[in-house]
């Protein structure tokens, strides 16, 4: 059975950067698990997947665009002091989120604290991974039509028991 949208789909992978360095891994662990064409994934890997097969390994690399985007200097802010209680637990390299108005309310955005000075704190809300190509080893495990249960949640219910 091909990778299409709607189809449950668990694959291992080993995501690295440029240099080899292993950021994540689901190797050992538990199949990442989700279902095709749900906007779970970033698009360059759920596009990688579509038409492959269980029992299919490849490597790819996906670009920034295809993944968190590419780094933002403007997505890098002064903000003030003043703004942030309890101030003593904020430290270079601390992640946070704070909130931000939209038209559709509030919303909570991560962000790392890259500078602390007298009267302002520097944010960087840019994606840890932006601007960087992601380099995947991908085994999938297994594409199966959802369970009825699957189809009507959304949510995933029957992992295999075999978890390599």
């Amino acid at each position: 059975m091909e990778i299409a949208t709607g189809k449950v789909v668990l694959f291992n992978y080993t995501l690295t950067n440029k240099d080899g360095d292993i950021l994540d891994s689901s190797v050992g662990v538990e199949p990442l698990h989700y279902i095709h064409g749900d906007g779970t994934l970033i698009k360059g890997l759920e596009m990688a997947l579509g038409g492959r097969k269980k029992g299919d390994k490849f490597q790819i690399i996906i670009e920034p665009m295809d993944a968190y985007g590419d780094y933002n200097d403007d997505l890098v802010q002064d903000v003030p002091k003043s703004e942030f209680e309890p101030i003593e637990n904020i430290a270079v390299g601390t992640d946070i989120e704070i909130d931000i108005a939209s038209d559709d309310g509030v919303e909570a955005i991560p962000a790392k604290v890259v500078n602390i000075s007298t009267d302002t704190i520097t944010l960087d809300m840019n994606h840890p991974l932006a601007g960087e190509p992601l380099h995947f080893d991908i085994d999938i495990k297994d594409v199966r039509d959802p369970l009825p249960e699957e189809d009507d949640t959304g949510q995933i219910l029957q992992l295999p028991s075999d978890n390599s």
